[in-house]
């Protein structure tokens, strides 16, 4: 490098300080302190903060409350129940109760609407009236042994009467009138309709149809065994017929007590989950939907057949005609037997045929 040169060095040792400036560009004082302002409108807005998720002991704490307000509530609706159940007992018991004819004083009456009103909400209040149908029903069949217990289900019949009349009084909802064959239809169609919407499990084999129908035609005696108790009970109910002299309960299969539930609208049974079924209904000959005429169908059944032969309900069931069978479902064997046998005891279709239960029902052609 030449001389003249070497007196020109670059010093990277000097640590040069920024000259400062105010607004105008005029040198700031070091000793003079920088004001610094802040927009007031920036200063107070709201900080967005992240929502705290709860934390396990919080979620715990949440769920321990909810679950005790839950048992509260049960406990709270258990003891309503029994003290209307122990009200209910009492009155059954009570001297004024006029054990000749089950007639229950007002006064006493009045004891078991109190605390009817009391039970909490509508699930409450139909525990309460079932209470009182099925212990009615449980006297009725009991009446076969004890002779007071026959009259002990008028008094409850009375009591169911009074608490479903009171429900009416207090709902203050305005209900269209219903018509009663309109109403008697639709329930018979809800019956119709149910065979079709019950799980079949997995394991169940196909011959479910016909061992269920061959149990419904092995029972058909004790259905109208059943039948016919039944509308004798409720008119010596009615008239307050002596005790001695009350029709006692026949001996029938369980299955026509589960049916008589059904029919009236009390389940048997809860539905329950199952692991096993399927949630598609399997097709049923029975319920449906298809509403053909019996009569015409009795008629048609004994077309052909020769003065004399017999057939029983399942067979006439069974039968292919304009109305039934073929395309279309057959009758159900209840409501050929409800033609055949009407309740009233006067068959009075003129179609030459009679109607026998010997040795099992069915009809004769004439």
């Amino acid at each position: 490098m030449s001389a003249e040169n070497d007196d020109f060095e670059l010093d990277f040792d000097d640590e040069s300080t920024p000259t400062e400036v105010n607004e105008d560009n005029s040198p700031a004082d070091a000793n003079t302190a920088v004001e610094v302002t802040t927009d007031p409108a920036v200063e107070s807005a709201p900080v967005a903060t992240e929502p705290v998720a709860p934390t396990d002991e919080e979620k715990a704490a949440a769920k321990a409350k909810a679950e005790a307000e839950k048992v509260a509530a049960a406990e709270a609706a258990q003891k309503a129940h029994d003290e209307f159940v122990a009200i209910v007992e009492s009155v059954m018991v009570h001297d004024d109760r006029d054990s000749a004819t089950g007639v229950i004083p007002e006064v006493l009456t009045q004891q078991v609407l109190d605390a009817y009103a009391a039970l909490p909400g509508t699930g409450g209040k139909a525990g309460g009236r079932k209470y009182l149908s099925d212990t009615m029903m449980a006297k009725m069949v009991a009446g076969a042994e004890d002779p007071n217990c026959f009259l002990l289900a008028r008094s409850y019949m009375e009591l169911e009467k009074k608490v479903s009349a009171s429900k009416a009084k207090r709902d203050t909802v305005a209900k269209a009138k219903v018509d009663p064959t309109d109403a008697f239809a639709e329930q018979v169609a809800a019956l119709m309709l149910a065979p079709s919407l019950v799980n079949v499990p997995a394991d169940v084999e196909d011959t479910w149809v016909e061992k269920a129908q061959a149990l419904v035609e092995s029972l058909t005696g004790d259905l109208g065994k059943y039948q016919e108790w039944v509308a004798v009970s409720e008119k010596e109910i009615a008239e307050g017929t002596d005790t001695e002299k009350a029709t006692p309960a026949p001996e029938v299969s369980p299955i026509i007590l589960s049916a008589a539930k059904v029919a009236t609208g009390r389940a048997v049974g809860r539905p329950r989950k199952s692991g096993t079924g399927t949630t598609t209904p399997r097709a049923s000959t029975a319920g449906s939907g298809h509403t053909g005429d019996i009569a015409q169908h009795l008629t048609e059944v004994f077309e052909g057949v020769a003065s004399g032969t017999f057939l029983s309900v399942a067979e006439i069931a069974k039968g292919v005609t304009s109305q039934y069978g073929g395309d279309k479902p057959p009758p159900s064997q209840g409501a050929v037997s409800a033609r055949l046998f009407p309740r009233n005891g006067e068959f009075k279709l003129d179609i030459g045929i009679t109607p026998t239960d010997d040795p099992k029902k069915g009809a004769v052609k004439n």
